[in-house]
């Protein structure tokens, strides 16, 4: 068992003061008896810590044993400095990166709610803002954070005037735009 993190830390010392609390110093004192709580709560949160494993009944060994095999890579789809990087093969490892050529039109990137979409769109905006490409990034949930976020970025890259937010539901912090042309 591993121990990390502030909880483990308050664990520890919630089992130091129980073991303080039993010197003889303190016999009788009514306080001691309640300090005897302390390290309840900590062997509470180690054991927890050790049973939750084999309390999930979850059964992702054998799920996650089983990993597709990834295609032979051709040359159009796995080249290394022409496209973008999605991510890597989960069988060996190997970068997945798509073609130049292949993204031309669109890319839509679906999903349900927390799967990390806004994340990968991100990432891939990161690549294409560092290589000097373009790009429009529509979020319907847009937030400001989303927003600083990627105004961060592009003034990391140098390319702060080329950012611009259209903001249709609040027209006074937004930046302009021609829908004819």
């Amino acid at each position: 068992m591993t121990l990390i993190g502030k909880k483990d830390a308050w664990a520890l010392a919630s089992i130091g003061a129980g073991v303080l609390s039993t010197n003889p110093l303190f016999a009788g004192d009514p306080h001691a008896l309640a300090a005897l709580a302390l390290p309840a709560a900590g062997a509470s949160w180690f054991a927890w810590k050790r049973a939750r494993d084999w309390l999930d009944l979850t059964d992702t060994k054998s799920r996650e044993g089983f990993v597709l095999p990834s295609d032979a890579p051709t040359e159009e789809h796995m080249l290394e400095s022409a496209g973008l990087r999605f991510g890597y093969t989960r069988d060996d490892n190997r970068p997945v990166d798509i073609d130049d050529n292949l993204l031309m039109r669109h890319t839509a990137v679906v999903g349900q709610s927390g799967v990390g979409k806004t994340t990968l769109g991100e990432f891939l905006l990161w690549q294409q803002a560092a290589r000097g490409g373009g790009f429009i990034f529509i979020d319907a949930k847009l937030d400001s954070k989303t927003r600083n976020r990627m105004g961060y970025m592009m003034d990391v890259l140098g390319r702060s005037d080329d950012f611009y937010v259209l903001n249709v539901d609040d027209p006074e912090n937004s930046n302009t735009y021609a829908p004819i042309l």
